[in-house]
Protein backbone atom coordinates (compact mmCIF):
# COMPACT_ATOMS: atom_id res chain seq x y z
CA UNK A 1 0.00 0.00 0.00
CA UNK A 2 1.14 3.43 -1.23
CA UNK A 3 -0.40 6.68 0.52
CA UNK A 4 1.17 9.79 0.02
CA UNK A 5 1.38 12.83 2.45
CA UNK A 6 0.01 14.93 -0.64
CA UNK A 7 -3.11 12.71 -0.68
CA UNK A 8 -3.61 12.97 2.86
CA UNK A 9 -3.61 16.75 3.26
CA UNK A 10 -5.82 16.67 -0.02
CA UNK A 11 -8.96 14.51 2.03
CA UNK A 12 -7.86 17.25 5.06
CA UNK A 13 -8.82 20.10 3.14
CA UNK A 14 -11.81 18.52 1.22
CA UNK A 15 -13.29 17.75 5.60
CA UNK A 16 -12.27 21.17 6.72
CA UNK A 17 -13.62 23.00 3.75
CA UNK A 18 -17.09 20.59 3.07
CA UNK A 19 -16.50 20.18 -0.48
CA UNK A 20 -14.25 19.06 -3.31
CA UNK A 21 -14.57 22.33 -4.79
CA UNK A 22 -13.78 24.43 -2.00
CA UNK A 23 -10.81 22.25 -0.81
CA UNK A 24 -9.02 23.10 -4.54
CA UNK A 25 -9.60 26.63 -4.19
CA UNK A 26 -8.30 26.74 -0.70
CA UNK A 27 -5.44 24.36 -2.33
CA UNK A 28 -4.84 26.22 -5.23
CA UNK A 29 -5.21 22.94 -7.61
CA UNK A 30 -7.54 22.07 -10.05
CA UNK A 31 -10.93 20.54 -9.18
CA UNK A 32 -10.17 17.16 -11.31
CA UNK A 33 -6.71 16.67 -9.72
CA UNK A 34 -8.14 16.55 -6.14
CA UNK A 35 -11.22 14.08 -7.49
CA UNK A 36 -8.21 12.20 -8.72
CA UNK A 37 -5.82 12.36 -5.67
CA UNK A 38 -9.25 10.83 -3.96
CA UNK A 39 -9.90 8.22 -6.30
CA UNK A 40 -6.16 7.30 -5.76
CA UNK A 41 -6.35 6.89 -2.23
CA UNK A 42 -9.49 5.39 -1.93
CA UNK A 43 -7.90 2.41 -4.23
CA UNK A 44 -5.34 2.21 -2.29
CA UNK A 45 -7.50 1.84 1.58
CA UNK A 46 -10.47 -0.62 -0.96
CA UNK A 47 -12.91 1.38 0.70
CA UNK A 48 -14.75 4.75 -0.07
CA UNK A 49 -13.63 7.70 2.24
CA UNK A 50 -16.71 10.05 1.46
CA UNK A 51 -20.68 9.52 0.82
CA UNK A 52 -20.87 11.54 -2.35
CA UNK A 53 -24.64 11.31 -2.51
CA UNK A 54 -25.15 14.79 -1.30
CA UNK A 55 -23.95 18.14 -1.97
CA UNK A 56 -21.11 18.14 0.56
CA UNK A 57 -18.44 15.71 1.21
CA UNK A 58 -19.30 13.58 3.98
CA UNK A 59 -16.79 11.02 5.48
CA UNK A 60 -18.04 7.52 5.81
CA UNK A 61 -17.95 5.73 8.81
CA UNK A 62 -14.47 3.80 8.01
CA UNK A 63 -13.95 7.24 5.90
CA UNK A 64 -14.31 8.89 9.24
CA UNK A 65 -12.15 6.54 11.21
CA UNK A 66 -9.13 6.96 8.70
CA UNK A 67 -9.16 10.70 9.07
CA UNK A 68 -9.19 10.82 12.76
CA UNK A 69 -5.97 8.33 12.56
CA UNK A 70 -4.46 10.44 10.02
CA UNK A 71 -4.05 13.53 12.16
CA UNK A 72 -1.15 12.86 13.97
CA UNK A 73 1.11 12.01 11.03
CA UNK A 74 -0.41 15.69 9.50
CA UNK A 75 0.84 17.51 12.64
CA UNK A 76 4.00 15.30 12.42
CA UNK A 77 4.29 15.92 8.64
CA UNK A 78 3.53 20.06 9.46
CA UNK A 79 6.10 19.88 12.76
CA UNK A 80 9.11 17.77 10.59
CA UNK A 81 8.89 20.43 7.77
CA UNK A 82 8.46 22.84 9.83
CA UNK A 83 11.90 22.10 11.35
CA UNK A 84 13.23 21.40 8.46
CA UNK A 85 13.15 24.98 6.96
CA UNK A 86 14.19 26.12 10.07
CA UNK A 87 17.46 24.24 9.47
CA UNK A 88 17.66 25.26 5.72
CA UNK A 89 17.55 28.90 6.05
CA UNK A 90 19.12 29.16 9.49
CA UNK A 91 15.95 31.56 10.75
CA UNK A 92 14.38 30.84 14.33
CA UNK A 93 10.90 29.47 14.01
CA UNK A 94 8.32 31.94 15.30
CA UNK A 95 4.76 32.35 15.91
CA UNK A 96 2.85 35.87 16.17
CA UNK A 97 -0.31 35.21 18.47
CA UNK A 98 -2.40 38.38 19.11
CA UNK A 99 -5.19 38.52 21.96
CA UNK A 100 -8.05 39.84 22.55
CA UNK A 101 -8.58 41.92 26.16
CA UNK A 102 -11.87 39.57 27.08
CA UNK A 103 -9.71 36.34 26.74
CA UNK A 104 -8.91 34.81 29.56
CA UNK A 105 -5.30 35.02 30.75
CA UNK A 106 -5.66 31.09 32.19
CA UNK A 107 -6.80 29.75 29.01
CA UNK A 108 -4.74 31.51 26.85
CA UNK A 109 -1.46 30.20 29.58
CA UNK A 110 -2.54 26.91 29.57
CA UNK A 111 -2.82 26.35 25.65
CA UNK A 112 0.55 27.92 24.96
CA UNK A 113 1.92 25.66 28.49
CA UNK A 114 0.85 22.60 26.00
CA UNK A 115 2.25 24.01 22.72
CA UNK A 116 5.49 24.93 23.89
CA UNK A 117 5.89 21.61 25.93
CA UNK A 118 5.63 19.76 22.39
CA UNK A 119 7.50 22.38 20.43
CA UNK A 120 9.92 24.24 22.80
CA UNK A 121 11.79 24.78 19.52
CA UNK A 122 9.35 27.87 18.34
CA UNK A 123 9.30 30.96 19.67
CA UNK A 124 6.17 32.66 20.71
CA UNK A 125 5.99 36.65 20.19
CA UNK A 126 2.17 37.34 22.29
CA UNK A 127 0.60 41.20 21.06
CA UNK A 128 -2.48 42.54 23.02
CA UNK A 129 -5.39 44.54 21.78
CA UNK A 130 -8.85 45.99 22.56
CA UNK A 131 -12.10 45.87 20.16
CA UNK A 132 -11.12 45.54 16.51
CA UNK A 133 -7.62 45.71 17.23
CA UNK A 134 -6.70 41.61 17.28
CA UNK A 135 -8.38 41.85 13.49
CA UNK A 136 -6.59 44.42 12.27
CA UNK A 137 -4.01 42.92 13.12
CA UNK A 138 -4.71 39.33 12.19
CA UNK A 139 -5.89 41.08 8.36
CA UNK A 140 -2.96 43.11 8.20
CA UNK A 141 -0.75 40.21 8.28
CA UNK A 142 0.99 41.43 11.33
CA UNK A 143 -0.15 38.46 13.23
CA UNK A 144 -0.83 34.76 12.46
CA UNK A 145 -3.92 33.68 15.06
CA UNK A 146 -5.70 35.38 16.80
CA UNK A 147 -7.74 34.47 19.92
CA UNK A 148 -10.51 36.84 20.75
CA UNK A 149 -14.00 37.33 20.12
CA UNK A 150 -15.36 37.68 16.98
CA UNK A 151 -18.73 37.52 15.13
CA UNK A 152 -19.82 34.12 13.40
CA UNK A 153 -21.02 35.79 10.02
CA UNK A 154 -17.46 37.27 9.46
CA UNK A 155 -16.51 35.53 6.56
CA UNK A 156 -12.71 36.84 6.15
CA UNK A 157 -12.02 34.21 9.12
CA UNK A 158 -11.86 29.99 9.96
CA UNK A 159 -12.68 29.92 13.09
CA UNK A 160 -12.11 27.12 16.46
CA UNK A 161 -14.26 27.72 19.20
CA UNK A 162 -12.58 27.90 22.39
CA UNK A 163 -15.36 28.56 24.90
CA UNK A 164 -17.46 31.39 26.24
CA UNK A 165 -17.27 34.50 28.56
CA UNK A 166 -19.74 36.32 30.28
CA UNK A 167 -19.77 40.09 30.33
CA UNK A 168 -21.65 41.62 33.14
CA UNK A 169 -22.78 45.15 33.96
CA UNK A 170 -21.74 45.75 37.68
CA UNK A 171 -21.08 49.01 40.20
CA UNK A 172 -19.36 49.14 43.65
CA UNK A 173 -21.98 49.44 45.98
CA UNK A 174 -22.80 52.76 47.28
CA UNK A 175 -21.81 54.58 43.85
CA UNK A 176 -25.37 54.85 42.33
CA UNK A 177 -27.65 56.87 44.19
CA UNK A 178 -30.57 54.42 43.69
CA UNK A 179 -31.23 50.46 44.57
CA UNK A 180 -29.86 48.34 42.28
CA UNK A 181 -32.22 45.75 41.18
CA UNK A 182 -34.23 43.55 38.46
CA UNK A 183 -35.88 46.98 37.16
CA UNK A 184 -32.80 48.97 37.02
CA UNK A 185 -32.83 50.72 33.28
CA UNK A 186 -30.34 52.28 31.63
CA UNK A 187 -32.04 56.14 32.09
CA UNK A 188 -31.00 55.69 35.52
CA UNK A 189 -27.77 55.43 34.61
CA UNK A 190 -27.53 58.69 32.74
CA UNK A 191 -25.80 60.89 34.91
CA UNK A 192 -23.43 58.01 35.93
CA UNK A 193 -19.98 57.56 34.64
CA UNK A 194 -19.26 55.00 32.19
CA UNK A 195 -15.97 52.89 31.71
CA UNK A 196 -15.08 51.44 28.31
CA UNK A 197 -12.33 49.78 26.91
CA UNK A 198 -10.45 52.30 24.15
CA UNK A 199 -10.35 50.13 20.42
CA UNK A 200 -6.63 49.93 19.54
CA UNK A 201 -7.14 49.79 15.70
CA UNK A 202 -6.14 52.37 13.77
CA UNK A 203 -7.52 51.99 10.40
CA UNK A 204 -10.51 49.87 10.98
CA UNK A 205 -14.25 50.62 12.24
CA UNK A 206 -14.56 50.42 15.42
CA UNK A 207 -17.43 48.54 17.27
CA UNK A 208 -19.03 50.03 20.28
CA UNK A 209 -19.83 47.22 22.51
CA UNK A 210 -22.30 48.26 25.50
CA UNK A 211 -21.70 51.82 25.34
CA UNK A 212 -24.08 54.21 25.50
CA UNK A 213 -24.36 57.24 23.60
CA UNK A 214 -24.30 60.44 24.86
CA UNK A 215 -23.77 59.20 29.02
CA UNK A 216 -20.78 60.47 30.52
CA UNK A 217 -17.46 58.38 30.04
CA UNK A 218 -14.12 56.91 30.72
CA UNK A 219 -11.81 55.58 28.21
CA UNK A 220 -8.95 52.61 29.47
CA UNK A 221 -6.77 50.45 27.91
CA UNK A 222 -7.33 47.14 29.15
CA UNK A 223 -9.71 45.01 31.85
CA UNK A 224 -7.67 45.41 34.66
CA UNK A 225 -7.46 49.11 34.91
CA UNK A 226 -11.22 49.08 34.21
CA UNK A 227 -12.00 46.80 37.01
CA UNK A 228 -10.06 49.29 39.57
CA UNK A 229 -11.79 52.45 38.24
CA UNK A 230 -15.08 50.38 38.58
CA UNK A 231 -13.88 49.00 42.46
CA UNK A 232 -12.83 52.15 43.35
CA UNK A 233 -16.34 53.82 42.75
CA UNK A 234 -15.47 56.29 39.82
CA UNK A 235 -17.78 54.17 37.15
CA UNK A 236 -19.92 51.80 36.34
CA UNK A 237 -19.12 49.36 33.27
CA UNK A 238 -19.28 45.69 31.58
CA UNK A 239 -17.00 43.42 32.79
CA UNK A 240 -15.35 39.25 32.55
CA UNK A 241 -16.94 36.93 34.67
CA UNK A 242 -13.41 35.44 35.29
CA UNK A 243 -12.42 38.91 36.33
CA UNK A 244 -15.39 39.52 38.99
CA UNK A 245 -16.32 36.36 40.92
CA UNK A 246 -14.59 36.82 44.01
CA UNK A 247 -15.37 40.62 44.03
CA UNK A 248 -19.52 39.82 43.23
CA UNK A 249 -19.01 36.73 45.98
CA UNK A 250 -17.70 39.28 48.90
CA UNK A 251 -20.00 42.43 47.71
CA UNK A 252 -17.45 44.45 46.46
CA UNK A 253 -19.47 44.67 43.53
CA UNK A 254 -23.16 44.32 42.87
CA UNK A 255 -24.83 43.50 39.26
CA UNK A 256 -26.29 45.79 37.16
CA UNK A 257 -27.87 42.91 34.97
CA UNK A 258 -31.98 41.99 35.36
CA UNK A 259 -34.77 42.98 33.19
CA UNK A 260 -33.89 45.75 30.94
CA UNK A 261 -30.15 45.60 31.75
CA UNK A 262 -28.65 42.25 30.14
CA UNK A 263 -25.76 39.91 30.86
CA UNK A 264 -23.69 39.49 27.47
CA UNK A 265 -22.23 35.99 26.09
CA UNK A 266 -18.94 35.97 24.00
CA UNK A 267 -18.06 33.62 22.24
CA UNK A 268 -13.88 33.18 22.27
CA UNK A 269 -12.49 31.87 19.39
CA UNK A 270 -9.11 30.88 17.70
CA UNK A 271 -9.00 32.44 14.10
CA UNK A 272 -7.05 32.79 11.11
CA UNK A 273 -7.38 34.28 7.74
CA UNK A 274 -9.66 32.13 5.51
CA UNK A 275 -8.01 31.24 2.23
CA UNK A 276 -4.93 32.19 3.20
CA UNK A 277 -1.67 29.84 2.97
CA UNK A 278 -0.26 29.84 6.11
CA UNK A 279 3.49 28.75 6.92
CA UNK A 280 4.08 25.52 8.77
CA UNK A 281 4.72 26.80 12.16
CA UNK A 282 0.92 28.86 11.97
CA UNK A 283 -0.18 25.31 10.33
CA UNK A 284 1.01 23.25 13.54
CA UNK A 285 -0.63 25.17 15.85
CA UNK A 286 -3.31 25.11 13.58
CA UNK A 287 -3.42 21.38 13.89
CA UNK A 288 -2.83 21.66 17.71
CA UNK A 289 -5.95 23.59 18.65
CA UNK A 290 -8.30 21.21 16.35
CA UNK A 291 -6.80 18.53 18.58
CA UNK A 292 -6.85 20.02 22.14
CA UNK A 293 -9.19 18.79 24.34
CA UNK A 294 -11.42 22.32 25.80
CA UNK A 295 -14.70 21.31 26.77
CA UNK A 296 -16.99 23.95 25.34
CA UNK A 297 -20.17 22.06 25.20
CA UNK A 298 -23.37 23.00 26.22
CA UNK A 299 -22.47 27.22 26.56
CA UNK A 300 -20.31 26.55 29.84
CA UNK A 301 -18.39 29.56 30.81
CA UNK A 302 -14.44 29.53 30.24
CA UNK A 303 -13.42 30.61 33.44
CA UNK A 304 -15.50 27.29 35.13
CA UNK A 305 -13.95 25.24 32.55
CA UNK A 306 -10.40 26.67 33.10
CA UNK A 307 -10.73 26.93 36.81
CA UNK A 308 -11.66 23.15 37.17
CA UNK A 309 -9.09 22.18 35.13
CA UNK A 310 -6.24 24.02 37.32
CA UNK A 311 -7.83 22.98 40.54
CA UNK A 312 -7.80 19.07 38.39
CA UNK A 313 -3.71 20.05 38.45
CA UNK A 314 -3.47 20.84 41.78
CA UNK A 315 -5.25 18.23 43.29
CA UNK A 316 -3.28 15.32 41.56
Amino acid sequence: MHITIRQLFTMDAIVRNGSIKAAADALHRTHPSVMAAMKKLEEELGFDLFDRSGYRAVLTRRGSEFYKAAQPVLEQYLHLSNKARALQTGAEQQLNIVVGDVTPPMLLVDILRQFSAAYPEIQLNLYSGNIMGPQERLYDDAADIMIHHVERYDTGVEVIGLGSVEVEPVAAPGYLAFAVGRDTTYEQLRDYVQCIIRCTADHTPTRDYFLLDGYPSITVDDQLMKKRLILSGMAWGHLPDYLIRDELRDGRLVSLAGRNIKKNTLEIVAARRAGVTQGPTARLFWEFLRQLDIPTGGGRSLVDLVTRKVQGRELS
